[in-house]
């Protein structure tokens, strides 16, 4: 049984990209994402540390946007082609699949660096109002989100191809309780769907759930927590000859977490801690699968200078994992802790005419196999240039460049493998309060392992921008 277990955590592991990107104006400056926050990438409560109580205050205009994304990869040697739109798994449709049991895998799944494809209304009203019959509006916040994700893989020449579909539906809700604590409620739905090439392998994952929390905001210190519940639902089917076999989880999982600013006059800093606990039963038709449990934490935080032009920004990340499998006899069959150490710096230079930056860092991920005691470490380093010059008051254009080294094993094997990546872009202020973004990466691999292998990447991001009046904060 551990068996067919396993191989539905490396199926959605090996189709989904790890590495989750950037909006496309930095993707056009050299992907850089520490030094110029945008309106998804702030050093806030919402974003950072994922508080909904935390809206009303990180937003003061209402606006609409459209994100898009798309890649295609190609590996040379192995005749293998990747197209991808949007984020084929989100991060936190990803929390519901242990998928750092397959990371002894990662050395040949590529890393798609994408932001999502969707659509996002973001209504804030900052102030009481009273409209023309006396009716008064309290201050309040709503976003939703609504997006879609799907990557195809194939032989290149084939036309037979394994396919993953993600749809997804967010919605957060923010409002006042004083005039410093304010209450948030959020929930979301993810349909994740995949279909194997021969049509013999299916699997499908519905997390549903939300959550609420509280925060208060002081102005130069602000703080909060918030606690998640999600209902996931795994399906795994296999068809052999005129037999098909199909197996299901269903379980809990519970997220609290909680997040800590600090603001000053040259200064930001935002932390975030968050724990994930999961636990999911399964069965096959009238019998018993065993369990499979998941639990961890992380903690994180950023750090953002600014005295003038030049600014300097860090980031620290710890999480730390464990995933157990026990079969209905109540036997352990896996059990893994999986530990990553993350931090990097960046320092830039910034005015309205131009913009540059330089970013690097450095991520060590360990596992250890707590049932043969073996253990793997792996090392992941990059270094990020960019820059934006405004060529006239509403036209810019951006360029950057990337450098990756990842060592899938420190122990000796010989499978590092090195990319490069050119970006460029342009943004346009189309009039007011209307932008726009379009940005392109190329995308080079080299595998120590095989030398004659070519990996490249042709990444293509847009991102459409509108702010609403002030009266459609009222929603």
């Amino acid at each position: 049984m551990i068996k067919t277990v396993k191989y539905v955590i490396v199926l959605w592991a090996v189709l989904a990209g790890m590495v989750y990107g950037l909006e496309a104006r930095f993707a056009g400056m050299g992907n850089i994402s520490l030094l110029y926050p945008d309106e998804y990438n702030k050093y806030e409560l919402y974003d950072f540390a994922a508080i909904p109580a935390a809206l009303i205050k990180y937003d003061t205009v209402s606006w609409l946007s459209i994100r898009a994304s798309g890649l295609q990869e190609t590996w040379q040697h192995d005749s293998l082609k990747y197209l991808a739109i949007g984020q084929p798994i989100p991060p936190k449709l990803a929390d519901y699949i242990p998928l750092e049991a397959a990371s002894a895998l990662y050395t040949v799944i590529p890393a798609f660096s994408l932001t999502p494809t969707d659509f996002v209304y973001s209504s804030c009203q900052s102030r009481e109002k009273t409209d023309d019959f006396g009716n008064v509006t309290k201050p309040q916040a709503w976003r939703f989100y609504g997006g879609y994700g799907q990557l195809d893989r194939s032989y290149i020449g084939d036309a037979a191809t394994d396919n993953v579909k993600t749809p997804a539906f967010a919605a957060v809700y923010a409002r006042p309780i004083t005039e410093n604590i304010t209450y948030g409620l959020s929930g979301d739905i993810f349909y994740g769907m995949f279909n194997s090439a021969d049509a013999e392998d299916k699997a499908t994952l519905f997390p549903i759930g939300g959550g609420g929390g509280i925060a208060y905001d002081k102005g130069d210190i602000a703080a909060g927590v918030n606690v998640e519940y999600h209902y996931p639902m795994f399906d795994f089917s296999e068809t052999f000859g005129n037999n098909t076999y199909t197996e299901s989880f269903k379980g809990n999982a519970v997220s609290p977490s909680a997040g800590f600013l600090v603001t000053k006059k040259n200064i930001k800093w935002v932390s975030a801690v968050n724990y994930k606990w999961m636990s999911l039963n399964g069965r096959s038709d009238t019998f018993a699968l065993g369990d499979l449990t998941s639990s961890g934490y992380s903690a994180k935080t950023r750090l953002l200078f600014v005295p003038g032009p030049v600014r300097a920004a860090a980031f620290i990340q710890y999480d730390n994992r464990t995933t157990e499998y026990a079969d209905e006899q109540g036997n352990l069959w896996f059990d893994a802790v999986y530990q990553t150490y993350a931090f990097g710096a960046g320092t830039g230079w910034g005015t309205k005419k131009l913009t540059v930056g330089l970013e690097g860092g450095l991520q060590i991920n360990t596992i250890n196999n707590r049932l043969d005691t073996l253990s793997s470490t792996s090392q992941a380093l990059f270094g990020k240039a960019g820059l934006e010059y405004a060529v006239m008051k509403d036209l810019y254009l951006r360029g950057g460049y990337n450098f990756d080294q990842v060592d899938p094993d420190l122990k000796g094997s010989s499978d590092r493998t090195k990319t490069h990546t050119v970006t460029g872009g342009v943004g346009l202020n189309i009039i007011s309060g209307m932008r726009l973004d379009i940005a392109y990466n190329y995308r080079m691999g080299k595998t120590q392992l095989l030398p004659d292998e070519n990996i490249t990447d042709h990444i293509l991001l847009v991102y459409f921008r509108y702010i609403l009046k002030e009266s459609s904060g009222n929603f």
